[in-house]
C-alpha cells in the first residue's frame, strides 16, 4: 500500500454502524471495492440515510458529514455537493435494495415465537411514486398517454410486501406506471419465488382472479383475499362459511363476515381463502387475518409522507431506483428501533408513532451519542399507543394560489410569471399555450 492510499485510508469517517445495520451487510456493500475513497460506499450510504432521515438537502447533508468527522479529528471535505452526488450515484442498486431485504427478513427472525400460529404473514399491496420529469426518466418510465397527449409526469408503479406483525419491509417490485406487464398482479408475481412455502398473504380485491390464485397455490402459498360481494354470493348461497372446488380444480373456501360496531351500521365482507377449518383456521381466524391488512395502508403512507418518498427527486432512472431502495432501508432502521423499544414496553411496533422514530434516528445519524440507551428509555416513557381516530379529509391552511409547472423548467423560466401570491391570468394563458404546443 503506496503512501497515497494510507493517507485516504486513515482519512475515512469511520461510522458505528454495528447498532443499526449488521457488520456482514455493510461489508457487502462494500465489497469489490477497488479504491479507498473519502466517500466509499458505507460512508455514502450513512450520508443519504441522513438525507432521507432529516428530510434535507445535499449541502446540510455535507455539513453533518463535516461535523462528524470534525468530532474525530479529521479534516473536513469541501461543501461542494458534486462528490456527494457522484459517490450516491456509484452504489449499486442491486446491494441496496439486498441490504433493505436483509434487513425486513433479519427483523422476522427475530420474533419466530410471535408468528400467526406458526405461519409468516405478509401484506401486498401497490402504490404510484412520482418521478422528475427530465428526458433520460421518460425513457424508462414513460408516462401515460391519452389521445396523443402527455397527461401526466413519470410515475413509478410499486408493489410492497410488509410483514403483519412487525411491518417491516420483506420484498419489492417496481415498474413503470403504464404498459403490459406493469401491473400490480404481474408486479406480485416477479416476487412469488423469493417468497418462504407457506406464507400467508393478505390481499384486497384487485387480486382475487382464479388464474393468479391458482399460481399462489402451485407456489405452496396460501392466502386470505377479499372477494366481491356478487361472486361469494353465488358460491355462498344461504350459508355463511363454503367449501367448493372452482373451474380450474382449485379447493377454496369463501366466507362471509359481518362487522358490527356500536353507534355504526353493520358492514359485511367476503373472503376467498385456502386456509380451512381442519387445518386449524376458524372463521374467526379469517377475519382476525384480514383485520390486519389495513397496516400495509399505513405502512405505505408512512413511506410516503413520512419519509418523503412520494416524490423522488433523482434527475436518472437509475439514481431514482436507488434512493427508492435508501428509503426502505431507512423504513426498516426506523421500524428496527421501534421492536427494540416495543419489547422493553411491552407494545408492538405497529401501536407506537412512527414519525417519532423518525426524528430520533435522525438525532442518531446527526451525531448525538446514544451508547447508554438513554434516547430508547425517554421514548418509552413518552411515547403513546396509537388509537383509532376519525379525522375530516380537508386542509387547515389553504395553499398558495400558483399555477402547478408541468413543463421543462428551462422552458417556464422563459415565461412571465407574477412576483405576487395571486394568479397571473398572463402567465396562465402562456402556459396553457405553451403546454398545448408542447404536448
Amino acid at each position: 500500500m503506496d503512501m497515497k492510499t494510507t493517507l485516504l485510508h486513515q482519512s475515512r469517517h469511520e461510522f458505528s454502524f454495528s447498532k443499526l445495520i449488521p457488520q456482514r451487510l455493510i461489508n457487502d456493500l462494500c465489497a469489490d471495492t477497488q479504491r479507498f475513497r473519502i466517500f466509499d460506499p458505507a460512508s455514502t450510504l450513512f450520508c443519504f440515510l441522513y438525507q432521507v432521515l432529516a428530510d434535507c438537502s445535499a449541502k446540510e447533508t455535507l455539513l453533518n458529514f463535516n461535523l462528524r468527522r470534525a468530532h474525530q479529528g479529521l479534516k473536513a471535505v469541501s461543501m461542494n455537493t458534486s462528490s456527494y452526488v457522484r459517490a450516491k450515484a456509484r452504489l449499486s442498486e442491486e446491494k441496496v435494495k439486498s441490504m433493505a431485504r436483509n434487513l425486513g427478513l433479519g427483523l422476522q427472525v427475530n420474533i419466530q415465537d410471535q408468528l400467526f400460529k406458526g405461519r409468516e404473514v405478509l401484506l401486498g399491496d401497490g402504490t404510484t411514486l412520482n418521478l422528475e420529469d427530465t428526458d433520460q426518466i421518460k425513457k424508462v418510465f414513460p408516462p401515460t398517454m391519452r389521445l396523443g397527449r402527455q397527461q401526466s409526469a413519470p410515475k413509478m408503479r410499486c408493489l410492497f410486501l410488509f410483514n403483519a406483525l412487525t411491518g417491516c419491509f420483506i420484498d419489492g417490485a417496481v415498474g413503470s406506471y403504464s404498459g403490459k406487464g406493469q401491473g400490480e398482479m404481474s408486479l406480485l408475481k416477479r416476487l412469488l419465488d423469493r417468497l418462504r412455502p407457506e406464507t400467508i398473504l393478505v390481499l384486497d380485491r384487485f387480486f382475487m382472479g382464479t388464474n393468479f390464485r391458482k399460481i399462489l397455490s402451485d407456489q405452496s402459498l396460501d392466502y386470505v383475499i377479499r372477494t366481491k360481494d356478487s361472486v361469494a354470493k353465488k358460491r355462498l348461497g344461504s350459508s355463511c362459511d363454503v367449501v367448493v372446488i372452482e373451474s380450474n380444480g382449485q379447493r377454496v373456501r369463501y366466507i362471509k363476515s359481518t362487522k358490527e360496531q356500536r353507534g355504526f351500521r353493520s358492514s359485511t365482507y367476503y373472503f376467498v381463502t385456502t386456509l380451512f377449518e381442519k387445518n386449524g383456521f376458524s372463521k374467526k381466524d379469517i377475519e382476525l387475518l384480514y383485520a390486519r391488512r389495513w397496516g400495509v395502508e399505513t405502512d405505505i403512507r408512512h413511506l410516503k409522507q413520512t419519509l418523503k418518498a412520494s416524490g423522488l427527486r433523482s434527475q436518472t432512472s437509475a439514481m431514482a431506483m436507488i434512493e427508492l431502495w435508501v428509503h426502505m432501508i431507512a423504513f426498516n432502521l426506523v421500524r428496527a428501533t421501534s421492536i427494540e423499544n416495543g419489547s422493553s414496553n411491552g407494545e408492538m411496533p405497529r401501536q407506537q408513532c412512527f414519525k417519532i422514530y423518525v426524528k430520533a434516528l435522525s438525532r442518531v445519524f446527526s451525531g448525538v451519542k446514544d451508547e447508554d440507551g438513554l434516547l430508547l428509555r425517554l421514548l418509552k416513557s413518552e411515547i403513546l399507543v396509537q388509537r383509532h381516530r376519525s379525522e375530516p379529509r380537508a386542509i387547515k391552511w389553504q395553499a398558495q394560489r400558483y399555477e402547478p409547472m408541468k413543463m421543462p423548467r428551462e422552458q417556464a423560466r422563459k415565461l412571465s410569471w407574477g412576483k405576487s401570491g395571486r394568479q397571473n391570468r398572463r402567465a396562465s394563458r402562456e402556459l396553457k399555450v405553451s403546454n398545448s404546443s408542447v404536448l
